[in-house]
């Protein structure tokens, strides 16, 4: 039995490219104003104290180790 020849399926040309389109020129950050933080009084005391109690609790602790071993 003859087959019948295959159909020639021809391809679109491909569509053109669009045009190209500038990139704009990147604008610069604007310019921050560098301001030094400064902690209210009352947390600057809280911290002066947590970090006196911290210390005594780590000697407290040093001091019951060294004694406890010796």
């Amino acid at each position: 039995m003859p087959t019948a020849p295959l159909p020639v399926v021809r391809q679109a040309e491909p569509p053109a490219p669009p045009p190209a389109v500038p990139v704009p020129a990147p604008t610069p950050p604007p310019a921050r104003r560098r301001r030094r933080f400064r902690a209210p009084r009352a947390l600057r005391e809280d911290a002066f104290w947590m970090g006196a109690l911290t210390a005594m609790c780590i000697g407290g602790l040093l001091m019951a180790i060294i004694a406890t071993t010796a």
